[in-house]
Parts: structure tokens; C-alpha cells; sequence
């Protein structure tokens, strides 16, 4: 499953280093898996927050 499939877009973070957004595929698939979500939002000041629930 890609990032993108998972609804997750990943960009290459401050440092530089490319990303795959895998992680939070991979985080995604196994909340799912167990009855619960994961949710994505812009963060203030900039970045991410994720908020998993079950």
C-alpha cells in the first residue's frame, strides 16, 4: 500500500532526507485493523499532527 492510497502524503522532511510515508501507512493499516482511526492535520506553526483513536 502506498502513502497515498493510505490517504497520507508524505514530503521530504526539514533535513533534506527523502521519505516514503511507509510508516504511516503501515501505522494506519494496523489501527484500521483494529477497529480504530488515524487522522491527519496541520499542526500550528507548521508540520503534522497525527491522532490515532481506537
Amino acid at each position: 500500500m502506498s502513502s497515498e492510497a493510505a490517504g497520507l502524503v508524505c514530503e521530504d522532511d526539514q533535513r533534506g532526507i527523502p521519505a516514503t510515508g511507509l510508516g504511516m501507512a503501515t501505522v494506519k493499516s494496523i489501527v484500521e485493523a483494529h477497529g480504530g482511526t488515524v487522522t491527519a492535520t496541520t499542526a500550528e506553526g507548521g508540520g503534522s499532527a497525527f491522532t490515532v483513536t481506537h
